[in-house]
């Protein structure tokens, strides 16, 4: 992700997919102390499955519309890895709602996998980053066309002020990318202020046997509720 685009995230939500966790968790949360089960339960009933959506012909936008867009086509290998199937304009906003979602999910299991105990744990905020999704848009002579029109309503809904000349496909990669930043922000407010809690008792070598247990019991559960 360039800087433009990590800044413009950054304004919007707090901090931009490919920052290190240690920095993401220091962010202010958009509601401290948020009930893990709450935001699971919110999610699964939004995205308990992939978005799936069929042709429309109401949904489109005129046909005359259609040629001053970004062809959807060239990112076809992004809807099959989310498994959202590619109709139409309005496939791309299922896109996004799958990747935010699957984001969510793969950070709590990489936490499960990973921090097996509380130096682990410590080591994984303090030392890795989040990833994100770097778009590589491939030549095709088929056409599912993303309007204009649709691009700047999906930018402005989500508050992200694009300056003038940004491209399609800048535009394009600034969405994804807030969609992945969607889900680790979705992650990190799940555990409230115990994973922040955590990080500064273990530094001062304080004893965190029982914010540890806390954390992981939040986070093995939040992914049964998911996954189930």
């Amino acid at each position: 992700m360039n800087d433009m685009i990590q800044i413009i995230i950054s304004v919007a939500l707090g901090f931009a997919a490919g920052f290190g966790f240690k920095e993401i968790i220091s962010k202010p949360k958009s509601k401290a102390g948020v009930d893990s089960r709450k935001s699971a339960s919110a999610h699964k009933a939004t995205f308990s499955k992939p978005m799936m959506t069929t042709p429309s012909s109401s949904s489109c936008p005129p046909r005359e519309n259609l040629t001053q867009g970004y062809n959807l086509m060239a990112i076809e290998s992004l809807f099959k890895q989310f498994e959202t199937p590619l109709h139409d304009a309005n496939s791309f906003s299922n896109l996004l709602k799958n990747i935010e979602l699957r984001t969510y999910t793969e950070t709590l299991q990489y936490f499960a996998d990973k921090a097996v105990d509380s130096a682990a744990l410590y080591n994984l905020v303090e030392t890795e980053s989040s990833n994100d999704i770097v778009l590589t848009p491939q030549p095709t002579s088929k056409e599912v066309i993303l309007p204009d029109g649709m691009i700047g309503q999906l930018l402005s809904s989500r508050k992200l002020d694009v300056p003038a000349g940004t491209s399609r496909e800048e535009k394009i990669q600034i969405l994804v990318s807030y969609s992945v930043t969607k889900g680790l922000k979705t992650f990190t407010d799940s555990l409230g202020r115990s994973l922040s809690a955590f990080m500064e008792r273990y530094s001062k070598g304080e004893d965190t046997e029982s914010l540890y247990k806390e954390i992981m019991g939040n986070i093995q559960e939040t992914l049964s509720y998911l996954t189930h």
